[in-house]
């Protein structure tokens, strides 16, 4: 999953503008602030898999802001 596949991810699971959205950190896990108040975690799975893709879904997090 590259960053740009999980800010959308995270954007569309929040209902909140892509276009105000922006990767924070891509790592194991990808971080992304989807708007002013909100950061999220994606935690990309197997692609190949449609219970991984689910568990992408289900671990999307919202994150207080000051933890970053």
């Amino acid at each position: 999953m590259t960053p740009e596949q999980a800010l959308a991810l995270a954007c569309d699971a929040l209902g909140t503008d892509p276009t105000q959205a922006e990767v924070l950190r891509a790592a194991d896990a990808i971080t992304v602030r989807v708007d002013a108040g909100r950061v999220a975690r994606v935690i990309p799975g197997d692609a190949d898999s449609i219970v991984a893709t689910q568990r992408v879904l289900l671990a999307i997090a919202q994150l207080p802001e000051h933890i970053l």
